[in-house]
């Protein structure tokens, strides 16, 4: 809607003898806006949607690849929502701890090198025994210290089995998780850095 009002003003602006607006950096902010709305919101996630989840599964054969619409919704609710609260719980606890670290080097370690564990949330496309296996693994590396470093992290250790997860798989336990991670826990975080 704000590219179709801002494109009708280009279009009235080009249209008429002289000036509708005065100002010619009104005009290049109109301009550099409506590009930006246009290749942002209608361009990528049309060549994302069209030929990631239409032209390549075509051209292969295969069924319909659902992955690059979930992963632009899923990443920046995660980023938008999730991760300011962990930095505030973060910075809570070194300040009622005393301490300069929330956690050891080790413990940060960990979590760097199990940044590999990304294919929990696709457990039940087929992985095989021992892949499933590692990334069970890897996710409760990781899960259980956010579990313990935020009480809203003990449903996703529950999760993190991949048997458990399939067995869960579309099941109102895991629509549930979501809303009580990101949900609850963001106003939680939030709520805590004010009153803190």
């Amino acid at each position: 809607i704000i590219g179709s009002a801002i494109r009708i003003i280009i279009r009235l602006e080009l249209g008429s003898c002289g000036n509708l607006i005065n100002d010619n950096q009104i005009y290049n902010s109109l301009i550099t806006n409506h590009i930006f709305i246009i290749i942002f919101f209608i361009v990528i996630p049309f060549i994302i949607g069209g030929f990631g989840n239409f032209l390549i599964p075509l051209i292969l054969g295969s069924p319909d690849i659902a992955y690059p619409r979930i992963n632009n919704i899923s990443h920046p609710e995660i980023y938008i929502l999730i991760l300011p609260g962990f930095g505030l719980i973060s910075h809570i606890i070194i300040n009622e701890r005393g301490k300069k670290e929330t956690f050891g080097f080790l413990g940060i370690l960990y979590v760097i090198i199990t940044i590999g564990f990304l294919a929990h949330h696709i457990f039940t496309i087929g992985l095989d025994v021992d892949t499933r296996a590692y990334f069970t693994s890897a996710t409760i590396i990781i899960a259980i210290p956010t579990g313990i470093k935020i009480f809203r992290g003990f449903t996703g250790i529950i999760l993190s089995n991949s048997s458990i997860d399939i067995i869960l798989h579309d099941t109102y336990y895991v629509v549930a998780h979501f809303h009580y991670v990101l949900s609850i826990g963001a106003v939680f975080s939030i709520i805590a850095g004010f009153i803190h």
